[in-house]
């Protein structure tokens, strides 16, 4: 009996989900499992395949409090009948629970002995009373919105409306177990109302923005950002949650409408704070996503995600997921939207808790919150619950479901609401009084009517929301001058510890080389190359306080086996990061170098979160090559090229691009610049003189940096400048490869040390090999690797009246730097623009109408720049090296002529 009771015991446990009450609605399987039959699994747990009989149900069986949970120690008898029943009351009534696919059996046992607490727990009153108060406010509001703003989109939450008590509870439990920081994100389903109700932001703002208030109105640009629609906005409060009535601050983040695209930005942003205030426990800074079902199940970003979750320098102690389960997908019902049983299947792959629950039950939403709470608290791992309900309006509330869901929607119109289910329930038990319930209507709809009156008055105090977005009034019209040479001595000094290698350290010969021969290029001030000039860039920032974290596929060995930042011994498995020579005991996690898994999208997206919180934090992220960004183009798109002007977000995020055509097919040339470069918001039609415009005017008032470095010299004071400025800006490079160990591309130490600087634009770098500027005919303007290229052409032809110009920064466009060097030369020059990539790809189509505006300005005879490159063409490069050297021979014959 012992052998056949445990197997049966574990059936059930596996397989009760299956059977769960989950569904308010009570559609039938068909819609809320996917394809599985009901009757066969109800046969497959049955106790006869178990080597049981009807007849033994009234017999006793052997159970042990192990088996069913610690709730159940002090009964010593079990009869089958009574198993079976209170088998079913923990698995199959309305909250089910998975769990036996997670591998750790203390775990299991825990989460048993949980649930066995869990099903048998009474409710305070105090905390339904809180529950009840949270889901009249969101019931309310959501009647009041349909009144006055009955033609305004909202995603309202009804159906799931013990989301609202339920992440409520979330957040008592969290800060009841010493939580001080929760960082949200969540699609726009039920944002308004989570807005409103958990984060209390006051309700005229909400209101005013169905009436397209805009607090930064009349302001100057770039304050006056562009702005998104409400159900999108982000918003940050402190307020008391828990027993304790402790203090707790929580932040939603901003996302777009790309579901599931803000996970891993919250994510990065929870593991930045944690880092941030040296949370090494990971318990102070909690992360929580909410998403949808349909595309919890359908988007890729999320398994990406996931699989972070336990990596070293990513994981952030666990993330408490729920899951709004409308049980449709737009339009789109389970059956057609995903393969599996559940939308939360995929938790499967990490061993993950997994929790559905029937949001017709407040009591057991609240319980569940607790239960993933201590969860995470425990295991630091996530856990997900499915709060499986229904979307009582359409896609939106001017939509019409019925032309695509007429049975689901006739069974919801019949169908009360969340709030009236439970109001009577606790009416009922005698919990509060009619009389009671009456006046916290009548407070909740008084507290709208007078919140709405202000709203439709206009008496916003704009100045406490501008106070509160951290936006001022007026914008500072220069960026003070920053210097970022550093003392040749302090140069010396951290090469001395970043570049010898300690003796008892069991390097790799070549490894032991490649750094002594970095040391050698310090001692004689020359020959300094892409990877020493990053480390010493790096070192400088690092004795100045500043914080340096460099993710992305393979880069700490680097793509290109350039960089070597962190280094393996040959005998032990150890590691050694030099640069953490620098760096006291306690500061050691100042510099993080990390290969991160093999993913862009939610990689990408967690370096952006981490880079809003700490902004002397230098944040990189590096593609293993350039055109690999395309994975994370969601994230580029709508959170790096455009979060500060929707959002007023900050982000000095830098993307590290590996760009250069040389033969080996279009995904290992290409990082796709033009793309960068077309999302730029800087202007090219301006009015006056350009020479009154300062020369830090345009990235003040531009989204983005996009820079192509043609010397090591000048990436240095790059990385330094993304730092040693006031303000913060995302900052795309276009990285070499050929350049990371040609010499011509290696500086002097002398142009890293005092008197040195970032230059946007480098003019005629070799004036003895040319003729004097009022003679030269041809200007030569170029960005990257193919200056190298153009200078060994003109070198071979001799030809004496070419210059050759560098645009260092590609954009905001240098117009300043570009204009005073063109003036040095004649009205007669003929301006060239020359690039390795296609005509319909790379700089030209940025720089063309920019470099039309100057020569216009400066009266050049010309009137308009020409191209010399690639003609177009779909693919950005060839794959075979014949063609390629061809492609190159033939622009150069025709612009070094």
């Amino acid at each position: 009996d012992s052998i056949a009771v445990q197997r049966l015991i574990y059936a059930l446990q596996v397989r009760s989900h299956e059977l769960a009450d989950l569904d308010p609605l009570r559609l039938g399987n068909d819609l809320q499992s996917g394809k599985v039959l009901r009757e066969s699994i109800q046969n497959d747990l049955h106790v006869t395949r178990y080597g049981f009989k009807e007849s033994d149900l009234s017999r006793q069986v052997p159970v042990t409090p192990k088996d069913i949970g610690s709730y159940y120690a002090e009964k010593p008898n079990w009869t089958l009948q009574e198993l079976l029943d209170t088998l079913k009351r923990m698995y199959q009534g309305k909250v089910a629970f998975e769990f036996a696919h997670i591998s750790d059996g203390r775990e299991r046992n825990w989460i048993r002995d949980r649930v066995s607490h869990l099903v048998n727990e009474k409710v305070p009153k105090e905390v339904r009373m809180r529950t009840l108060n949270r889901l009249l406010k969101s019931e309310i509001l959501t009647e009041f919105q349909k009144t006055k703003f009955n033609t305004a989109k909202r995603f309202g939450i009804e159906g799931c409306d013990s989301f609202i008590s339920g992440l409520g509870s979330l957040f008592d439990r969290a800060a009841d177990t010493g939580v001080d920081m929760v960082h949200f994100g969540m699609a726009h389903r039920g944002r308004i109302n989570t807005l409103a109700v958990i984060m209390d932001k006051p309700r005229e703002e909400i209101f005013a923005e169905f009436m397209d208030y805009n607090p930064t109105e009349n302001l100057p640009l770039p304050v006056a950002f562009y702005g998104d629609v409400k159900y999108h906005k982000g918003h940050t409060t402190t307020k008391a949650f828990g027993l304790k009535e402790r203090m707790l601050t929580i932040s939603i983040l901003n996302n777009p409408s790309h579901l599931e695209a803000v996970n891993p930005v919250v994510v990065g942003r929870v593991r930045a704070g944690q880092d941030k205030i040296g949370d090494s426990e990971r318990k102070r800074v909690l992360g929580v996503l909410i998403h949808g079902d349909a595309a919890y199940a359908g988007q890729g970003v999320v398994y990406e995600l996931l699989q972070m979750s336990g990596l070293d320098d990513y994981s952030v102690g666990g993330t408490v997921h729920v899951v709004i389960n409308n049980q449709i997908g737009f339009t789109t019902v389970p059956r057609a939207g995903r393969s599996g049983v559940h939308c939360t299947d995929i938790h499967k792959a990490i061993d993950s808790l997994i929790i559905h629950v029937n949001a017709d039950e407040p009591d057991l939403v609240g319980l569940v919150m607790d239960l993933a709470v201590d969860y995470r608290n425990k295991f630091g791992k996530d856990v997900v619950v499915d709060l499986v309900g229904y979307r009582r309006m359409g896609h939106n509330e001017l939509d019409q479901p019925d032309f695509t869901q007429p049975i689901m929607y006739q069974k919801i119109r019949n169908h009360p609401t969340t709030f009236k289910i439970y109001s009577e329930k606790l009416l009922a038990e005698g919990v509060i009084t009619n009389e009671e319930l009456n006046q916290f209507i009548e407070a909740a709809n008084k507290e709208l009517e007078d919140a709405y009156e202000i709203a439709r008055q206009n008496r916003i105090e704009r100045d406490k929301i501008l106070e509160r977005k951290g936006i001022s009034t007026s914008m500072p019209d220069q960026e003070p001058g920053r210097n970022t040479s550093v003392p040749l001595i302090k140069l010396k000094e951290i090469a001395s510890k970043i570049f010898r290698l300690p003796a008892e350290f069991d390097a790799h010969p070549q490894i032991r080389k490649i750094i002594e021969a970095r040391m050698t290029s310090i001692e004689e001030g020359k020959g300094i190359d892409w990877a020493t000039a990053e480390s010493l860039a790096w070192g400088s920032l690092l004795l100045e306080s500043y914080k340096v974290r460099l993710s992305g596929e393979d880069v700490e060995r680097g793509t290109f086996s350039h960089r070597h930042a962190l280094l393996h011994s040959q005998s032990t498995d150890t590691v050694y990061i030099p640069l953490r020579s620098l760096l006291p005991p306690e500061r050691q996690n100042h510099f993080v170098v990390s290969n991160s898994n093999l993913t862009e999208y939610a990689e990408l997206g967690f370096e952006y979160g981490y880079s809003l919180a700490d902004h002397n934090h230098l944040v990189m992220w590096e593609a293993q090559f350039g055109d690999f960004a395309n994975g994370a183009q969601i994230i580029i798109d709508n959170f790096i090229a455009s979060g500060e002007t929707k959002w007023n977000t900050k982000s000095g995020l830098v993307l590290l691009l590996p760009h250069g055509f040389d033969g080996q097919g279009p995904e290992h040339s290409s990082a796709r610049v033009e793309r960068f470069l077309e999302m730029l918001d800087d202007n090219y039609i301006l009015e006056g003189n350009l020479a009154n415009k300062h020369r830090d005017y345009l990235i003040l008032h531009t989204n983005m940096q996009v820079v192509n470095c043609s010397t090591a010299a000048n990436y240095f004071h790059l990385l330094r400048r993304q730092m040693k400025r006031t303000i913060r800006k995302p900052l795309i490079v276009m990285s070499p490869k050929k350049l990371l160990r040609f010499k011509p591309a290696t500086s002097a130490l002398s142009e890293l040390a005092e008197g040195s600087r970032f230059y946007k634009v480098f003019d005629e770098a070799f004036p003895n090999e040319v003729v004097k500027p009022n003679e030269i005919r041809k200007l030569v303007l170029c960005s990257g690797q193919v200056y190298y290229d153009i200078l060994e052409r003109r070198r071979k032809v001799g030809k004496k009246d070419i210059a050759i110009i560098r645009l260092e920064q590609i954009g905001p466009f240098p117009y300043k730097e570009v204009q005073e060097v063109l003036a040095r030369y004649n009205q007669n020059v003929e301006v060239v623009w020359c690039q390795e990539e296609p005509m319909n790809m790379g700089p030209w189509n940025y720089v063309r109408p920019r470099l039309q505006t100057l020569i216009r300005v400066l009266g050049i005879a010309q009137g308009t720049p020409q191209y010399r490159g690639r003609p177009g063409n779909s693919s950005s490069a060839t794959g075979f090296a014949n063609i390629h050297a061809h492609e190159i021979d033939a622009f150069l014959s025709t612009t070094i002529c």
